[in-house]
């Protein structure tokens, strides 16, 4: 017990084997983001080109290694799933219905991600963007608006992915090792596995757990007292898995990655700086994604937050009253996600996994 114990402890913070990145990955990654900061910082409108960078942080860690046929499909599902949230999440801000309709649709979107692997990929895309948009203030463009610079911040960075790859020549070696995995099963039995799913209780655990988490997030956060509340429901959606396992390796390092980049993300705006200064940070952090989503899944969350911070919460006047205000927003997400989405569901989770549920006395497994 001891020695799994000490095991689960260093997975959180092992470096994986070295993973061989493609250059084209880390100049995809940074450029799709400073890209259209920049153009913002040209033409005088510098939220519109923060609004368009969150459209290439969107289609972060696709269907990479995959054929170059496969990541363009993979990088254009990606952008439809992350248009569909932006239009979702800003046709409710201000409707005062975030508490009821925020768990609703992404209850609706975790079932429907049961079909697939693929689709289970862009659900949950889906629901954190739609948090994220829920949260975003754009008046003067409407949901329209913010929908087409996401569309245009995505589509830039699908573009950087592919054209570079190819100037890379990294397509042909790719596409030979793909050629020779199998062939990926037909919609039809998957729609078939997904519906017997759906008269078992581990196949509905991910909507009712997403839902209930989500719940709780908004209602916390309707009784928030600081400026930062929509935090929580943005950290339950990154926290949870959709099948966790037993010990919960990933949502401790999803937990403490996310915690470490609020802490990053709030020192780096604490003294208002240039947007130059803002601009490189952005880059660097981009940059940093596809090898440490490689490497360590904690030190990749920790990037990825303030990533999330920068892009929407720039502007905002700084002070240690609001960074702990979005440190203690995340903790209160990490706590609800873990207390209403994983401790409770531990039975049928290990139902789903076909493992014994760990007695959490320490005893034999039940």
């Amino acid at each position: 017990m001891a020695d799994a114990k000490e095991h689960w402890l260093a997975e959180i913070l092992r470096w994986s084997p070295a993973t061989r990145l493609e250059a084209s990955q880390v100049l995809a990654a940074m450029l799709g983001l400073a890209g259209p900061i920049l153009l913002g910082v040209a033409t005088d409108h510098l939220r519109l080109g923060m609004a368009a960078a969150i459209g290439g942080l969107a289609l972060d860690g696709t269907a990479r290694g995959e054929s170059l046929g496969r990541e363009a499909s993979a990088l254009t599902g990606a952008l439809i799933s992350g248009c569909a949230a932006i239009w979702t999440g800003t046709s409710l801000v201000g409707s005062g219905s975030l508490i009821i309709a925020v768990p609703a649709i992404a209850a609706v979107a975790g079932l429907l991600g049961g079909i697939s692997r693929p689709l289970a990929r862009e659900s949950t895309r889906f629901i954190r963007f739609t948090i994220i948009a829920a949260n975003l203030s754009a008046p003067e463009i409407g949901p329209f608006g913010v929908t087409l610079l996401f569309f245009l911040g995505g589509a830039w960075t699908l573009g950087l992915s592919l054209l570079l790859r190819l100037v890379f020549a990294q397509a042909r070696r790719v596409a030979q090792s793909a050629a020779a995995r199998p062939p990926r099963p037909s919609a039809g039995p998957r729609l078939r596995r997904w519906l017997g799913s759906l008269s078992t209780l581990p196949g509905w655990q991910y909507p009712l757990r997403i839902a209930l988490c989500l719940a709780v997030a908004e209602a916390v956060a309707w009784i928030w007292p600081g400026p930062h509340g929509q935090w929580i429901a943005l950290t339950v959606a990154i926290v949870l898995d959709r099948r966790p396992a037993t010990p919960p390796t990933r949502l401790v390092q999803r937990a403490l990655g996310t915690v470490l980049g609020v802490i990053l993300a709030s020192l780096l705006l604490i003294r208002t700086p240039s947007i130059l200064i803002v601009t490189i940070a952005i880059a660097a952090l981009a940059a940093m994604r596809p090898v440490l989503r490689a490497g360590n899944y904690t030190a990749y969350a920790a990037i990825m937050t303030p990533l999330i911070v920068l892009l929407v919460d720039f502007g905002e006047t700084p002070s240690a009253e609001i960074l702990l205000d979005r440190l203690l927003a995340t903790i209160a997400g990490c706590l609800i996600a873990l207390l209403f989405g994983y401790l409770p569901w531990l039975r049928v989770l290990s139902l789903q996994s076909g493992q014994p549920t760990p007695n959490p006395g320490g005893g034999a497994p039940r």
